[in-house]
């Protein structure tokens, strides 16, 4: 055997063994019609509503073409493939070309491939419709629950929803009849974490006739599964008992959800007020001199009372840099914007209970509210304006028992006007 054959033998790759099964952490592939589903959202009506930075890109390129690497961060998906899907599902609504520009030596690495992932873009055949209203869309937006395991994620419950309003169990990827999806925030998810995909989700149609017959036939005290399941996604739907609710209707449903686990939360406090304080709370607690008393703020307090402030009817796709220009309108100063995107609540932490109380009146003396996800100024005479509330009593032990003692001391600090927390920090342990 000549050396040259020998070599080439040296470096074969073995084939794949018929039962090797991939890692566990490989995420699922996805379909060409998975792709162009994805894509057709990013860049749908809604969504260029609710993503100003997005439509303005769109507007100044002369060509209305827009790179497709940052539609696809969302998702982590792959350039390539989502460019084949778009030229083979989509001819007709969106179309992608390829970006032709001179290398950039220093993007390629040492194995000879470029880090500079951006080789294709993108645009809509159609101009963007600019007719609804803030409102319009709300009225366009449904609450769905119950989802079908094999449905959660944002292309399973397009192709879901798609069929259940068209009949249809092979339904058009490029169809504007569903223009959202959005998973909500759960508790336990980390703060700036995207909310990870549940049963429960946002869905925001086009036609208001599609809202209406999702709302006749999955109502929400649905009760009768009897009768013949045209499709195999309706018959799923129906076995996991899928429900729709108006967005309207959910968000009144929240509030009084809030107001009442509030309330247990305070009986709750009632009945232990001479129970001990949790213990990340009391253990900072113990000191030579007794706990501070009646809102009383030394520097052994665990927290600084009446800082905390809670904000509902916030924009839910706004972001914190925005809330906190919004809510400095009022000159107070601004600790901590603690806000999680989907959600249209927040806690804010100001520096000392002046500054609470002086935010807490300014917005209470005006109804502000936020039109869009960017606006950090506000308007008046809103249908549901922003509204706040000093959080005190057991309500503020438990949301600061949340936060890392470090913080904690930092905002005690702050909140005295001290002067180095770190240094107040260490002369704590040393009289501990």
């Amino acid at each position: 055997m000549s050396r040259e054959n020998q070599r080439a033998r040296s470096f074969r790759i073995p084939p794949p063994k018929p039962d090797e099964k991939p890692p566990l952490d490989e995420k699922p592939r996805l379909s060409e019609e998975d792709y162009t589903i994805l894509v057709t959202l990013a860049l749908s009506d809604y969504a260029l509503f609710c993503d100003p930075d997005l439509r303005r890109k769109i507007d100044q390129s002369e060509e209305k073409f827009i790179s497709l690497p940052p539609l696809l961060k969302r998702h982590d998906l792959p350039e390539t493939p989502v460019a084949k899907a778009i030229r083979t599902r989509a001819v007709d609504t969106l179309e992608v070309r390829m970006v032709l520009s001179a290398p950039v030596w220093s993007s390629w690495n040492a194995h000879g491939t470029s880090k500079d992932s951006r080789m294709f873009d993108v645009r809509r055949k159609t101009p963007p419709s600019s007719s609804f209203s803030r409102e319009d869309w709300k009225h366009r937006t449904i609450y769905i629950e119950n989802i079908p395991v094999q449905y959660i994620s944002i292309h399973g419950i397009f192709h879901l929803i798609h069929t259940l309003i068209s009949g249809s169990s092979t339904p058009n990827p490029t169809s504007d009849r569903v223009q959202g999806i959005s998973f909500l925030p759960h508790h336990l998810d980390k703060p700036g974490e995207a909310p990870k995909p549940k049963s429960f989700s946002l869905v925001t149609l086009l036609n208001l006739e599609d809202v209406r017959l999702l709302l006749q036939d999955w109502t929400w005290e649905r009760t009768d599964t009897s009768g013949t399941s045209p499709t195999t996604e309706h018959e799923a739907a129906v076995k996991f008992g899928l429900r729709v609710l108006q967005k309207d209707r959910w968000d009144q449903l929240k509030e009084k959800y809030l107001a009442y686990r509030g309330e247990l939360v305070d009986q709750i406090a009632a009945h232990q007020n001479n129970a001990p304080r949790p213990a990340s709370i009391s253990k900072r607690a113990r000191s030579s001199s007794p706990p501070p008393q009646d809102n009383a703020l030394s520097r052994d307090s665990p927290f600084p009372p009446d800082c905390l402030i809670f904000v509902k009817h916030v924009h839910s796709q706004t972001n914190k840099t925005t809330l906190r220009s919004l809510f400095s309108q009022a000159g107070s100063e601004i600790d901590y914007v603690d806000f999680n995107k989907g959600m249209d609540t927040c806690h804010l932490r100001l520096a000392t209970p002046h500054d609470a109380r002086k935010l807490n009146t300014w917005f209470g003396e005006r109804r502000l509210t936020q039109d869009t996800g960017l606006d950090g100024t506000g308007v008046e005479g809103g249908t549901t304006p922003i509204e706040m509330e000093i959080v005190q009593g057991r309500r503020e032990e438990l949301y600061w028992d949340k936060v890392p003692e470090k913080v904690r001391v930092q905002a005690v600090d702050k909140a005295l006007g001290s002067g180095s927390s770190a240094q107040m920090q260490k002369k704590r342990q040393r009289t501990r």
